[in-house]
């Protein structure tokens, strides 16, 4: 399915244009305007995911219009707090497969959708994650308001939890997960996992770590969302079923196309480089390479400051362009399992910068390599010649 986003005078956002991939990469310095095209992504896919809910049910007999709340784009950007990033001269376009919405300003055109019906779910996992331990564990019982993004992450988390009674291993960085009961009510734990040679260790997760704080929210969203047997894709029809207040009907299990997204804001918070490339390698595996997920169509899109992601993400490439030849496929599987491969087919990266966006992923169909770690250059670059002074070269 072909998808497409174009912007104009959009925040920092002088202009944009890009084709959505299975697997789409941002990255830029701080407040160029990357987390603010995640986000918009975002709501642009709940946009059409709720138009083709609310299309299914009308053309069903279902419900009529009337029946659906209506909710102006101002309104939407403002929950997904993107208000601020649209002036009267913003213009919009998002095309996914035959359908196309246009935004100027805040005034957007959503087309009807007459056939070939999709089921979508949309998740956002937000940079300020980190927190959330520390709400779970001071305010469980309470009744706590967050942003629009947080609070997705934060439900999205405590859904997928209750699939884990017994705990959930996070890879990246070896600890596990579990929600136990105490004295004051639930709460959640890390511990090393089984077969850890060090001295085991059994803490409140809101005093773990920041890194592992952030990345068990990114594993373990993301596994559950990708596994059949643990989320029932009929959920997002049920949830609709129940805000028209429809009861008593049989809810047949959806036959047609499904479509999961995932966005990430910077995956790799707080990670040790190690545990960077493990916590791709898991993205990848559950995502692209489960025979869980068949049924559904995943995309992953994440922004990222990190040079070992790219660096990983190159490596992925390079297999998987590699193991098109045949004979090199199973050498190739000696270095990288076939489970992390990627093709360029299925990826997107993108560099913004100074309110314009770049392709990155050249000829050779790698990520251009200045990108990867262009300071580490300049940094031995000083370093050498420093010495050079030093030693009166």
């Amino acid at each position: 399915m072909n998808e497409r986003l174009q912007l104009k005078n959009f925040g920092p956002i002088k202009q944009l244009d890009i084709s959505i991939k299975p697997l789409t990469v941002l990255i830029g310095e701080s407040g160029s305007g990357k987390s603010a095209v995640l986000k918009l992504l975002s709501l642009l896919r709940w946009v059409h995911k709720r138009n083709h809910l609310r299309s299914y049910f009308i053309k069903n007999g279902l419900a009529n219009e009337n029946d659906f709340s209506s909710i102006s784009f101002g309104e939407l950007l403002a929950m997904s707090g993107l208000e601020e990033f649209v002036k009267q001269t913003t213009e919009i376009v998002f095309t996914i497969g035959k359908t196309t919405y246009i935004a100027i300003a805040k005034e957007l055109i959503s087309p009807v959708i007459e056939e070939d019906f999709s089921l979508d779910k949309v998740l956002f996992l937000s940079d300020n994650r980190v927190i959330l331990p520390d709400i779970l564990g001071y305010y469980f019982n309470l009744n706590v308001k967050f942003p629009y993004h947080l609070e997705d992450t934060f439900l999205n988390f405590n859904h997928a939890m209750k699939s884990f009674r017994n705990g959930f291993t996070i890879e990246s960085t070896g600890v596990r997960l579990t929600r136990e009961k105490t004295a004051f009510g639930e709460a959640y734990f890390i511990s090393n996992t089984e077969g850890n040679k060090e001295e085991s260790f059994h803490i409140k997760f809101e005093n773990a770590s920041s890194g592992i704080k952030a990345v068990s929210f990114v594993e373990l969203i993301t596994h559950f969302y990708t596994h059949d047997h643990l989320f029932n894709f009929n959920e997002v029809l049920e949830n609709q079923y129940k805000r028209l207040g429809i009861g008593g009907t049989d809810i047949k299990p959806w036959k047609g196309k499904k479509n999961l997204s995932i966005f990430i804001e910077e995956p790799e918070l707080s990670l040790f480089p190690e545990a960077q490339r493990r916590l791709l390698h898991r993205l990848i595996k559950d995502c692209f390479s489960s025979k869980e997920n068949d049924a559904a169509q995943v995309h992953l899109a994440f922004a990222t400051h990190s040079p070992y992601i790219l660096a990983s993400l190159n490596n992925l490439l390079l297999a998987g362009e590699t193991a098109k030849k045949l004979e090199k496929k199973a050498l190739v599987e000696k270095i990288i399992p076939q489970q992390y491969w990627l093709t360029v087919e299925k990826v997107g990266a993108y560099a913004i910068e100074k309110g314009y966006v770049k392709d990155i992923i050249e000829e050779d169909q790698l990520i251009n390599g200045e990108y990867l770690d262009h300071l580490s250059d300049e940094i031995s670059r000083e370093f050498s010649a420093i010495l050079d002074i030093e030693y009166g070269n």
